[in-house]
């Protein structure tokens, strides 16, 4: 599941929901029984890159910050990002690198689309993640994600 504190803003508990399906709100996060992988928080109307940097630079090898592409910051645990679960994924279903496809626009996904064979990013998305990525598409206002597939599918 994924836990939101009860005092949260209604902005962040509407914005959580769009990602968690699984959302439960809790008096105490402290309280929470259950494994935690990530953790995320908001920083509104902060320059992002600047508190990366300060939060990469205090977190050493204990948590690793990204950027979600919004005002939000995700701390993973070193080692286990996006690509990481694909990679799972791939030996439970026999799936080489070159056939994965994925798409991103933010730091949350730059480990994903290194990996990925086909590794696509955004028209909008952040600099360091096309430089990554091998390929690009249109942005997320314009389907660009939709748009590959079918241009993929249609090619088949």
């Amino acid at each position: 599941s994924a836990y939101l504190h009860k005092e949260s803003s209604d902005y962040f508990k509407e914005e959580t929901k769009k990602y968690y399906h699984k959302l439960q709100q809790v008096d105490n996060l402290a309280d929470v029984d259950d494994k935690i992988f990530k953790f995320c928080a908001d920083f509104i109307g902060s320059d992002i890159e600047e508190v990366l940097a300060d939060l990469s630079a205090q977190m050493e090898d204990i948590m690793v910050p990204v950027s979600t592409g919004h005002a939000g910051i995700d701390f993973i645990i070193p080692g286990v990002h996006k690509a990481h679960g694909i990679q799972l994924l791939q030996e439970l279903w026999g799936i080489k690198d070159e056939e994965v496809r994925a798409f991103g626009d933010s730091g949350n996904d730059l480990e994903m689309l290194a990996h990925a064979g086909y590794g696509v990013a955004m028209k909008n998305a952040h600099p360091k993640v096309k430089a990554v990525a091998k390929y690009e598409t249109d942005s997320n206002d314009e389907d660009g994600v939709l748009n590959r597939i079918e241009e993929t599918l249609n090619k088949m």
